[in-house]
């Protein structure tokens, strides 16, 4: 590799504070390249036993339950899935976002035994299940042969699945780990397209990457390697986006698709899109992104736009009054809480007040759920978990 030979030196000295050092490493940085930065998927420990599963499944017509997270992540994940099934013709799968409030993350017992009597063959964990090693172990024992897509740290105990497609796993030497959720769900649907001899234009799944852009930047995992080439093309695709939803968003909040950049989608799109599972139900924001219709799109977007501003009324008034308790504000740790706030927008709250106090902070509400729950955050100085 050459040395870093840049002009001008701001440009050289950017990147290399970045740790780039070489041409080769500038340009992979500067002009991503679809062909030659996305690795082989078929690398990625798990993905030849999760493709194998899921190519079989279609084929013969089973049952297939896609289950992803209720935040902007597992959203755009499962509509990765959505897309790829409804673009192939297979009509036989149910798509299960938990409630945030009711089910809390990742996969439950209840949802197992509703899956059960739905007699779910295959069951698709998205942007969740790495943890869950008692429920998955309960629908595997009934038959259900569960696919997890993961990228969370993972466990000791790693679950009884099928698969596992995590980079994350300790038999994995893939050379990038840092995927969003939606990224790894993308993964798995090019190797599926590149396995199972599907009828569908080459380079069709690049159409889903408008997704996974929303999903790499809402997650804020690093935007360097591959995902820096996934939300490279995909600002390219949501610049010309066939998504109702998404050509309604843009309409509503003033987006000039052809300059659309990553900043659009942390501060306009995301917060949008994630804020459903936090004032309601996170099926309304895949809906958005799924609707055939203009007129159902609008009515969705209009919603959204209503619950983001209920939600920086609700975290506003839980800061305003954290500033006013002095005993909360003057301590190296913050602790509030009151039984009317939302759970739901305790995490945004949390990471507000961190940046104002720098301090580790903890609050805790209830609203309209079943149990007091909690959210906390931390500068560093202790470690939450």
């Amino acid at each position: 590799s050459k040395e870093l030979n840049i002009k001008p030196d701001i440009v050289r000295q950017f990147l290399f504070n970045k740790g780039i050092k070489t041409s080769n490493e500038a340009e992979i940085f500067l002009n991503p390249d679809y062909e030659r930065d996305l690795h082989d998927p078929f690398k990625i420990f798990g993905m030849e036993r999760a493709v194998e599963r899921i190519i079989n499944a279609v084929k013969k017509k089973e049952r297939i339950v896609i289950f992803g997270d209720y935040d902007a992540d597992g959203i755009c994940a499962t509509v990765v899935f959505y897309d790829f099934f409804k673009k192939i013709g297979f009509e036989n799968f149910h798509v299960h976002i938990p409630d945030r409030h009711l089910d809390g993350y990742g996969l439950t017992l209840p949802a197992v035994d509703e899956f059960i009597k739905q007699k779910a063959n295959v069951l698709i964990t998205l942007d969740c299940g790495i943890t869950n090693f008692n429920e998955i172990n309960k629908a595997s024992k009934a038959g259900i042969d569960v696919i997890v897509i993961d990228h969370h740290l993972v466990p000791e105990k790693i679950p009884n699945a099928c698969a596992v497609v995590n980079p994350k796993q300790q038999d994995d030497d893939y050379p990038f780990k840092f995927f969003s959720g939606a990224g790894l769900a993308f993964k798995t649907i090019r190797a599926v397209i590149q396995k199972g001899g599907f009828n569908i234009v080459p380079g069709w799944e690049k159409w889903l990457l408008d997704v996974v852009a929303i999903a790499t930047v809402a997650d804020m995992v690093p935007l360097t390697g591959e995902n820096r080439t996934l939300v490279f093309y995909g600002l390219k695709v949501l610049q010309k986006t066939q998504r109702p939803g998404l050509v309604s968003f843009y309409k509503k909040f003033g987006i000039n698709a052809q300059n659309m950049n990553e900043d659009d989608i942390s501060f306009v799109v995301a917060p949008r899109i994630n804020v459903a599972s936090r004032i309601d139900h996170a099926t309304i924001s895949f809906d958005l992104l799924t609707t055939q219709s203009a007129e159902e799109a609008a009515w969705i977007s209009e919603r959204l736009d209503t619950m983001n501003d209920e939600r920086k009324i609700a975290v506003e008034k839980i800061i305003t009054t954290v500033d006013k308790n002095k005993e909360c504000a003057g301590k190296d740790v913050i602790v509030a809480g009151d039984i009317n706030w939302h759970p739901g927008v305790l995490g945004i709250a949390a990471n507000k007040l961190l940046e104002k106090y720098n301090h580790p902070v903890f609050l805790w509400g209830k609203g309209a759920a079943e149990k007091v729950k909690g959210s906390c955050r931390s500068d560093g100085s202790i470690n939450l978990v």
